[in-house]
């Protein structure tokens, strides 16, 4: 029996900074089942390194599981990131994450994340590869003018294992341009 997917080539999606320096992403998404879906495609930072990245998303019983495998095939460095994310009851998203550096080393987060009229809040704790924990929150706002400038704010503290807390903040602006796939769809019938 033929199962049918729906297939969804990325455009590359370039984006242009306030430094003047780009980045840009382009990939293929598969959707597998209801709320399932398998991602690969590149991504080329702002230093220019190509990373190679496949992404894994299953949901079941409310809860979505996201792994993913950054493979930088500048450096041949590999990060893994092992997400789940659940809404708790009074409708914020509780992130849970787990990111394994290329020396195997692991750092831990679990944030909850709150919706806000133009952006989110953000608290939680971060344990780092020492064993460190840390708690951090963070208050992060979102404005698009009429040129389709993104404009995203961030303040907050990080108090760190000894007790001490340092207040974070910043500004970035930027604008993101999309280009259409002009590859044509294939007019092959499917085959079981």
């Amino acid at each position: 029996m033929a199962v049918a997917l729906s297939i969804q080539p990325s455009p590359a999606t370039p984006a242009t900074y306030a430094n003047g320096k780009t980045s840009s992403s382009k990939g293929t998404w598969i959707k597998t089942a209801p709320g399932d879906s398998d991602y690969t495609g590149t991504h080329t930072g702002t230093n220019g390194d190509l990373t190679d990245v496949t992404r894994d998303t299953t949901t079941s019983n409310g809860v979505r599981t996201v792994d993913s495998t950054y493979d930088n095939t500048t450096t041949g460095k590999i990060t893994t990131v092992d997400k789940t994310v659940s809404t708790n009851t009074n409708g914020s998203k509780q992130v849970d994450k787990t990111t394994t550096l290329p020396n195997d080393k692991t750092v831990t987060s679990d944030q909850t994340y709150t919706k806000t009229s133009n952006g989110y809040t953000k608290t939680g704790t971060v344990t780092g590869p020492n064993g460190n924990t840390s708690t951090d929150n963070k208050d992060v706002t979102y404005t698009k003018d009429a040129n389709g400038q993104i404009t995203r704010t961030a303040t907050g503290s990080i108090t760190g294992p000894n007790g001490g807390t340092k207040l974070i903040g910043n500004t970035e602006t930027w604008t993101k341009t999309v280009t259409p796939n002009t590859t044509p769809a294939s007019t092959t019938p499917p085959t079981d």
